[in-house]
């Protein structure tokens, strides 16, 4: 074998490894004729009770939406989650990870619970934020799409970014240890989880993934004066009690959506997943009960 022609026989056997190491998704479903969308994450997906929990008022926005076409929305986000595996330290505020190691963990939950789905929404960052720093979560974000691929060969993944505060209504923000190089301690909560935000539309970028940008829509609402979307400090959900809070910034610094944001998020959700642009327009949002 001359030298030019055993060159090529390892170029090809390198273009071979490299193939099957990256996961090969199969031809995806057509959304706007339904399907089964599977919602990951933490309490951002994770909140309220009965109807007014997002996947219930997903379900309305497709009826209306779509009429006639069935969609079924399996929401298996768990408060405080982050995707892990990682040594969770001195972390407060955080509940078990997505993976417990490799092999054990919620994720082996889910695959027994919704072993399909047409399209998966990946939303997490805000307690992985608590556990460790961007870079790191970068890369567990992306061994989470690789095992989705592998696992949902035909969903279509998406991923979100998370809540953002309005800074006219928010106070400081303190967290040990803090896992975001050059943040100020005290300084607006959106410093803290920029970066991680940042990342997630890296890797969407990257991988051509479908991107939810909540963060980006939640801040052109309160652009458009939609800024009440949030819970209050007490897990209040609603403006009831703001006027016992005079000047009490802290009163409004719970990033956890009410009733309004989660009709917020349901609408970026459902725009995003049937191709429509999630942040073309803000409507007033009502609430979701």
């Amino acid at each position: 074998m001359n030298v030019q022609l055993f060159l090529l026989v390892v170029l090809a056997l390198i273009v071979l490894t490299l193939a099957l190491a990256v996961p090969v998704q199969a031809a995806e479903k057509d959304l706007s004729k339904g399907g089964k969308i599977l919602l990951l994450g933490d309490s951002i997906l994770d909140s309220h009770q009965g109807n007014a929990r997002v996947e219930n008022v997903m379900q309305k926005q497709f009826t209306v939406m779509k009429p006639g076409v069935k969609f079924e929305v399996v929401n298996l986000a768990r408060g405080g989650m982050w995707i892990g595996p990682a040594d969770p330290g001195a972390a407060q505020g955080i509940s078990k990870p997505l993976f417990d190691s490799p092999t054990t963990g919620w994720y082996f939950e889910v695959l027994k619970r919704c072993p399909k789905a047409d399209a998966i929404v990946i939303l997490f960052g805000g307690n992985d934020s608590k556990v460790y720093p961007p870079e790191e979560f970068y890369k567990k974000l992306s061994d989470l799409c690789d095992r989705l691929a592998k696992d949902y060969p035909q969903a279509k993944i998406f991923l979100a970014t998370g809540m953002c505060l309005d800074p006219r209504h928010s106070g400081g923000y303190w967290i040990q240890p803090s896992q975001v190089k050059g943040f100020k301690q005290g300084d607006n909560r959106n410093a803290y989880l920029l970066p991680y935000y940042v990342r997630t539309r890296e890797l969407a970028k990257m991988r051509g993934f479908a991107l939810a940008d909540l963060c980006e829509r939640v801040q052109a609402e309160t652009k458009a004066d939609n800024w009440d979307l949030r819970m209050r400090s007490d897990n209040t959900l609603d403006a009831s009690k703001d006027a016992e809070h005079p000047g009490d910034m802290g009163w409004f610094s719970n990033i956890h959506a009410n009733y309004k944001g989660t009709a917020v998020i349901a609408d970026l959700l459902v725009k995003a997943i049937l191709g429509m642009d999630p942040l073309k327009t803000f409507p007033k949002a009502d609430s979701a009960k």
